[in-house]
């Protein structure tokens, strides 16, 4: 019932844009500018926030993913603005809207499914369906080998989120769906998409690698924070500790999924090869 009050409330919405042709886009969702730049689209972007990557000079900056700066939004008279559920609050959109200014809000993504869903529905409001789906298929022919190639250990893996408090990505979050797309098991099984886990859970884990977003901070010191709290962990014994990019790992589009799992198969490679080394010397 809820999938089709969605559908019927998109239809709506999109008939509501059919009179006027969007010329003025503000992007409030660092992922979603980066797909409007796939479906070539970033000149038509004029705002959008400090954590976005900016593309031209006259694109302007409109505060923060969450915190967007309304008077700056309503000076640059959108068409529309883009804008992702997760971490927004309702006030924010509802804001906007008082200025008559139409805001579709998306949903968070994840899975591969949702995110080409999600994709396919902003080219939809941008008619621009063909070339999403050709940009769709495109990179899942280009990455097609990365998809199909298992590997032939069953390594435990760990992808950490945040260092203090330990945040966690579990096998229903983005991450997660992407280290299942490899083929190697998450450590974390759970309903909920980012745990905060204790020193004990982590124990218990006991990882074959670990895999950390930057969040900031250079590989040297996060391999010494490990190295200072969890020297028992197999991971870190090993040093088969990997340091992912957050630009691309927490910014779901279709491009940077399938450069995600492209980098977690190298970065694996690398870990096999230490671990038949292990075998050889034992």
């Amino acid at each position: 019932m809820r999938k089709i009050f969605s559908v019927i409330t998109f239809l709506f919405f999109l008939s509501s844009l059919v009179s006027s042709e969007i010329k003025r886009i503000v992007s409030l969702t660092p992922s979603i500018t980066e797909q409007l730049y796939l479906l070539n689209e970033g000149r038509k972007v004029v705002g959008i926030t400090s954590f976005c990557r900016k593309l031209y000079p006259e694109q302007q900056i409109v505060g923060t993913y969450l915190q967007p700066n309304i008077e700056r939004i309503v000076q640059l008279a959108p068409d529309i603005v883009f804008i992702s559920k997760e971490g927004v609050q309702k006030e924010i959109v509802e804001q906007i809207e008082r200025f008559n200014i139409k805001v579709y809000t998306f949903e968070p993504v994840n899975t591969y499914t949702e995110l080409v869903e999600q994709f396919l529905k902003l080219a939809e409001i941008l008619a621009k369906k063909s070339i999403a789906k050709s940009v769709v298929l495109y990179y899942e022919r280009y990455y097609q080998q990365e998809y199909q190639e298992k590997f032939p250990y069953k390594l435990k893996t760990l992808c950490v989120v945040s260092l203090e408090p330990l945040i966690v990505a579990s096998s229903k979050s983005y991450l997660g769906e992407i280290i299942s797309f490899v083929g190697v098991k998450n450590c974390i099984v759970s309903s909920i998409k980012y745990p905060r886990i204790s020193v004990e859970e982590m124990v218990r884990c006991d990882p074959d690698i670990i895999f950390v977003t930057d969040m900031g901070y250079n590989e040297k010191y996060i391999k010494q924070f490990f190295k200072n709290k969890y020297s028992q962990i197999r991971a870190v014994k090993n040093d088969n500790i990997f340091i992912l990019n957050s630009n691309i790992f927490c910014q779901p589009t279709i491009k940077n999924f399938w450069i995600s799992v492209k980098e977690i198969k190298r970065k694996l490679k690398i870990s096999v090869r230490k671990y038949e080394v292990n075998l050889q010397s034992q």
